[in-house]
């Protein structure tokens, strides 16, 4: 993946630590971030629109913009933590959309997507990532630099391409496969949340 679609996600799961620091009072990022997925899965798909923009580290693909913040947005008196933490799971998420559309322009044909890291170890953000991306979404049992040290180990001949690479080196779970109705609901949050985006970034626009 290139520099730029890295630089769109990289506040993924350190977005959803914040939270659980801000309202939580979470500071090792242990029980209370179960406790706060946990009441996420009783917020709807949309979060009762509330919408997060996950810029809490800047902005990056698909417009590069290091001066970006993150926010939320739709926020009323009737909302609830829970819709607060789905909302970052969907934010990532959208973000991950992006990343992946700008990645697409450059290497089409990409069928099999598979996430690592901390963030990944959830199943309910999985299942809302797969919603998001409307394709099943494998989980690799690793930590985030899996897909660098693929690479390394295609660079020095340890093996003869990427696939091989992946063969060898992850450790696959069951695909998160997505809801049709959710994958429709999905599609139109999330050019809702391009539109959103594009004006929220530009109030940081250096």
């Amino acid at each position: 993946m290139n520099n730029a679609a890295r630089q769109q996600t990289k506040a993924g799961a350190a977005s959803l630590q914040w939270l659980a620091r801000i309202i939580a009072g979470d500071t090792a990022g242990g029980a209370d971030v179960e406790r706060l997925l946990a009441e996420a899965a009783g917020s709807p798909v949309g979060s009762r629109g509330v919408s997060f923009f996950p810029y809490l580290m800047g902005q990056g693909t698909p417009r590069d913009n290091p001066q970006a913040r993150g926010a939320f947005s739709g926020l009323t008196l009737s909302t609830e933590r829970a819709d607060l933490t789905r909302a970052v799971l969907e934010g990532v998420a959208f973000a991950l959309r992006g990343a992946l559309e700008e990645l697409e322009q450059h290497l089409p044909g990409i069928n099999r997507l598979a996430v690592t890291g901390g963030g990944a170890r959830s199943a309910l953000w999985r299942q809302i990532t797969s919603e998001v991306l409307a394709r099943p979404l494998g989980h690799l049992q690793a930590d985030s630099c899996l897909g660098a040290a693929m690479l390394a180990a295609v660079a020095v001949g340890a093996h003869p391409d990427a696939g091989a690479a992946a063969r060898a080196m992850a450790r696959s779970s069951d695909a998160s496969l997505p809801d049709p109705s959710a994958v429709d609901r999905y599609a139109s949050l999330y050019m809702r949340f391009c539109q959103q985006s594009e004006v929220h970034a530009a109030f940081f626009q250096a």
